[in-house]
């Protein structure tokens, strides 16, 4: 807990001062600092909403009370978490859509990418991800398995248990295959585009734009890194829980549940580095 703590208030200080830096009006004419803006704020907001209530619900038995014995402040905890968290990494794969557009089409993207139409692209994904979260007011599904090991609030609310798979898919897989088949789409443009600059004295990409797309390699490269192996636990103890159907009478019982709890130490252990991600944009 020390450690998300630390994690926490150094992420909130250094995105904070990204922010600052970030929204100084001659930074605001570049679409890469927009995204950047953005990202930091909902870095901030998910390592607040979701980091720091977790780790206060997980080690405060009465704060967590609060929440069970209040189910409309779970609703409102559970639409906030999924709110931020799919907001930080949809603005990744935002950002990098973009910069594929300037990196494979250089004439119409300086046309088609402009910051109006960064702040469109930002407030449409931040909008159509708020609609999407709100289904957790009435949909549970995997708030009662949480790595800061509070007790789950009781809830009337349907339970679908298949709804993690699309959650974890949407969280992480979906995002990820994306973000890694563009980027491998623009390191390949990128070095036809040397090939064309070595038989021509004009250059396809301003260096603004290099810089920009060399920035959005790390930050989403970084993404990939840290996200990834949660989703690969995540599915993997999914599937390990499902599909092993063993009763307590069984004699494998003992070996199904030392397996599914150390999965879920391994799912602990990986979060750590998804808390990470949110908080080393800045040093990026």
């Amino acid at each position: 807990s020390y450690g998300t703590a630390f994690i926490i208030v150094l992420g909130l200080l250094f995105n904070l001062t990204s922010l600052l830096v970030l929204t100084r009006k001659h930074m605001r004419k570049s679409t890469m600092n927009l995204y950047l803006s953005a990202l930091a704020i909902y870095d901030c907001l998910a390592l607040t909403m979701n980091f720091m209530i977790g780790v206060l619900r997980g080690q405060n038995k009465h704060i967590n009370k609060d929440f069970q014995d209040h189910e409309d402040l779970c609703k409102f905890h559970g639409v906030i978490v999924e709110v931020f968290n799919l907001l930080s990494i949809w603005i990744i794969v935002s950002f990098t859509i973009e910069r594929f557009i300037m990196i494979k089409f250089p004439l119409k993207g300086k046309q088609l990418v402009t910051p109006r139409r960064a702040i469109y692209v930002i407030i449409g994904v931040s909008l159509g991800v708020l609609v999407f979260s709100m289904h957790k007011i009435a949909v549970s599904g995997f708030e009662g398995d949480s790595v800061f090991g509070y007790a789950a609030c009781k809830t009337r609310r349907a339970i679908f248990v298949e709804i993690i798979y699309f959650y974890v898919a949407f969280n992480t897989w979906f995002p990820t295959l994306t973000i890694v088949t563009l980027n491998t789409l623009i390191l390949l443009e990128i070095r036809r585009n040397k090939k064309k600059r070595a038989q021509m004295t004009t250059q396809s990409m301003s260096k603004s734009d290099e810089k920009a797309t060399k920035l959005l390699l790390l930050v989403s490269s970084a993404y990939v890194v840290l996200v990834l192996p949660l989703g690969l636990i995540q599915s993997t103890e999914l599937i390990w829980n499902n599909t092993q159907k063993v009763l307590p009478s069984n004699p494998d019982y003992i070996y199904f549940m030392s397996t599914k709890i150390k999965l879920k130490w391994a799912r602990a252990f990986f979060f750590f580095f998804y808390q990470l991600n949110f908080a080393v944009n800045f040093f990026l």
